[in-house]
């Protein structure tokens, strides 16, 4: 099992409002470039599918922000995807600065996302997530 990592940074302005778009992903520059085997394949096919998904991120984010306005912080996620291109587990590598809740919220959305389309392999995945209100 390969593992990568990938890099989300979010920005919110705050509960209710319009955050800003978060930026893409990042696994490493090779991959960056295009995918140039079935490893950096499956990798960029899976950095879409968490950028896909950050709109369901950030409402877990905005949803911790109507408790605590001024919540900020990351975690990273070990995901661990099978050969059917579901996350099996979802755990807690570090977290700093994000609820319990947060990070339970994190989990349920990349574990209903479908990573790939059960033609590749399984993998460990690492997914750092950042989280930040925007300045007004």
């Amino acid at each position: 099992m390969r593992a990568i990592a990938l890099l989300l940074l979010v920005a919110c302005s705050g509960p209710k409002s319009e955050a800003s778009a978060p930026s893409a992903p990042m696994v490493d520059a090779a991959a960056d470039a295009g995918p140039t085997n079935a490893d950096d394949e499956l990798a960029a096919r899976i950095r879409l599918v968490v950028t896909g998904e950050s709109r369901n991120l950030r409402a877990c984010y905005e949803k911790g922000l109507e408790r605590d306005p001024t919540m900020q912080g990351h975690v990273v996620l070990v995901l661990d995807v099978s050969e059917n291109g579901q996350a099996t587990k979802v755990l807690e590598g570090k977290r700093e600065g994000l609820g319990d809740e947060e990070i339970k919220c994190f989990a349920r959305v990349l574990k209903a996302a479908r990573f790939h389309d059960g033609a590749a392999r399984s993998m460990r995945v690492q997914v750092p997530l950042t989280f930040s209100p925007r300045a007004e």
